[in-house]
């Protein structure tokens, strides 16, 4: 608590030692009275720095800080200019005598300030020790509850952005293990606090000395001296608020142990900060080559010109805008930023000069609408050669391209022998069945060809009767192949009977040879 004098001088009233409490007197009543003391204190110490920072930036004699001026963020040019530097922003459109800036990131925006005050209201909890010795000697022991809700109140000053001071005052509610009883902790500390000034969020360590008081129904009152000690971490949410997360270790003495010898009662905590005379950091708005432009609207920053850009004139031989050391094309009038004319007027993604139909939109290569450059008769969109002609041979003749017809393929061309049928019937004879599957195998293979069967007869026999029989066996060799997955649109079954003979059918070998089953790739469509 503090008064004033009247000569002005500011004193600080002792306190009164606490004395033990007798155990019948309530702890709870005793508690809620040093919480009350607690957020007296810590109330008028808040009023008392606002009066300090109040009273420091109302005196006429001393002049607004540069930091309050980044705060509304604008900044004074420099006194130093020619009058002519700041007619040229009035001219630009800029604001005479001052100019917005903009604020940093949010790393850089809130790094400690030297000066700077700190009331942090916090709530966590704390974790007696059962091993502790807050009780009076003659009364029975007891252990306080594992966990303890904790209400504190800090104040801190930092005269560096890097060092300052803390005093704590703390209340717990707790009970006692054995009887069951209400209990309330306390505690009083004044910290040096070390912090890492590089970022909006700081890191920082405590270390300092205190009281550890407890006050209970049947261990009655006490306190002890503290060491205490902490890390924690403070992150801007705004220019006046942290929010805190602090880990406290308080060392009391230990019960039933040598003087001196230590006991823990760690605790977290977890608060927000309100910071006095901080300002969030902005960067100013400067004019290096004093143009009249700032240097954020200046594209030539370093080099001053009173063109619309702050960039020195340039040559534009074709009058486009764009200057001959950034124009690609200056000698063609063309539009920002390469300064070269469209060269896709038809947007067929054929520029020119490949595009031979500029003005219609086409396809690659030529960028005309269907054109068939190789005169192969595939269209040009789906034409994987457009300069080669395709080879028509039956296979692949889809796809533009020349090619040859796989050896396996043309092996299966022509007269196929070991097809073999029942003398005068269309079954098929089962020696034949290897051939068949291994032509089978070719049709799976390449399933782009289709193939025509066609069957022959010698002259033996009626006419009608050969050319029913031919063209019954030809339909059973593609049933053949349907039957083993091929699709029947992919065969042809032809019947020739006798019309169509490759030997002589007066001799005997003559009409064997002439009763064949041939193989032919079709050409595609």
């Amino acid at each position: 608590m503090r008064t004033t004098p009247p000569g002005g001088v500011m004193k600080r009233t002792e306190m009164q030692k606490p004395v033990n409490t007798p155990p019948f007197t309530h702890p709870r009543r005793r508690g809620l009275t040093a919480l009350g003391v607690l957020l007296t204190s810590g109330v008028t110490s808040l009023s008392y720095a606002q009066d300090e920072v109040s009273a420091e930036v109302a005196s006429p004699d001393v002049a607004p800080p540069e930091s309050a001026l980044a705060s509304e963020g604008h900044f004074p040019i420099e006194s130093t200019d020619p009058p002519e530097y700041a007619g040229r922003r009035a001219e630009r459109g800029y604001a005479t005598g001052s100019g917005s800036a903009d604020l940093l990131p949010y790393m850089k925006r809130y790094v400690p300030q030297r000066n700077q005050w700190e009331v942090t209201l916090a709530v966590g909890l704390l974790f007696p020790s059962p091993s502790h010795n807050l009780k009076v000697p003659e009364l029975p022991v007891d252990e306080y509850s594992k966990v303890a809700p904790q209400l504190s109140v800090r104040l801190g000053y930092f005269p560096l952005s890097f060092l300052g001071a803390e005093v704590q005052t703390f209340m717990a509610g707790s009970k006692l293990k054995e009887s069951g009883y209400s209990a309330a902790l306390y505690g009083a500390s004044g910290h040096l606090v070390v912090q890492l000034p590089l970022a909006s969020i700081v890191p920082y360590a405590t270390v300092g000395i205190g009281t550890l008081g407890a006050i209970s129904e049947t261990m009655g009152h006490d306190r002890d001296f503290s060491f205490i000690w902490g890390l924690g971490a403070k992150a801007a949410v705004s220019q006046r608020v942290n929010l805190r997360l602090d880990f406290q270790d308080n060392l009391g003495q230990k019960r039933d142990a040598k003087n001196g010898r230590q006991t823990h009662h760690p605790a977290v905590q977890l608060g927000v900060s309100f910071v006095f005379e901080r300002v969030a950091a902005r960067q100013p708005l400067m004019d290096a080559d004093y143009d009249g432009l700032y240097d954020r609207d200046d594209q030539c920053p370093s080099e001053g010109a009173l063109t619309h850009d702050g960039c020195p004139a340039v040559a534009d031989t074709d009058k486009d805008g764009v200057g001959d050391p950034q124009d690609k094309c200056p000698t063609e009038a063309g539009a920002a930023p390469e300064g070269c004319p469209d060269r896709d007027l038809d947007k067929d993604g054929v520029l020119i000069p490949e595009d031979h139909c500029p003005d219609e939109a086409g396809e690659a290569p030529s960028g005309c609408a269907n054109v068939d450059a190789d005169g192969d008769g595939i269209d040009a969109s789906l034409d994987r050669c457009p300069k080669e002609p395709e080879s028509k041979n039956g296979f692949e003749d889809q796809d533009g391209c020349p090619d040859e017809v796989p050896a396996e393929i043309k092996r299966f061309t022509g007269v196929i022998p070991g097809i073999n049928f029942k003398q005068g019937t269309a079954e098929i004879a089962a020696t034949s069945y290897p051939v068949l599957d291994e032509a089978t195998k070719i049709l799976v293979d390449y399933p782009s060809i289709q193939i025509e069967v066609s069957g022959h007869t010698s002259s033996e026999g009626a006419e009608k009767r050969n050319q029913e029989l031919s063209v019954a066996r030809a339909e059973a060799v593609k049933k053949y192949f349907v039957d083993k997955g091929v699709l029947p649109e992919r065969v042809v079954a032809r019947g020739a009977g006798a019309s169509e003979p490759v030997a002589d059918n007066e001799t005997r070998d003559g009409r064997e040879q002439n009763r064949r089953i041939e193989f032919r790739v079709l050409m595609q469509p």
